[in-house]
């Protein structure tokens, strides 16, 4: 691995309403630029050819009843999913 970025969060009734974390591309990181900058490229499209592909892994642990995990499976424009504990 390049990166692994760590979250941890202790238990919370986080209710993120979701979010894209900053792309890279080649030659455009977070190592040479501005975190703004990387994500505005993202958000564009105008770069895609360029976007470096990653893949993230993510655990979840709470049982709490205002717990819960949400995610977008079908895409960012796409109704959003949740599993529940």
């Amino acid at each position: 691995p390049e990166l692994m970025l760590f979250n941890i969060n202790g238990p919370c009734a986080n209710r993120d309403p979701g979010h894209l974390d900053s792309p890279s591309f080649r030659g455009v990181r977070h190592e040479n630029a501005p975190t703004w900058l990387c994500s505005v490229m993202g958000e564009s499209g105008l770069f895609s050819d360029y976007l470096i592909k990653m893949a993230q892994v993510i655990t979840w642990f709470s049982l709490d009843e205002g717990s819960g995990f949400t995610y977008w499976p079908d895409g960012p424009l796409a109704a959003p999913k949740r599993v529940l504990p």
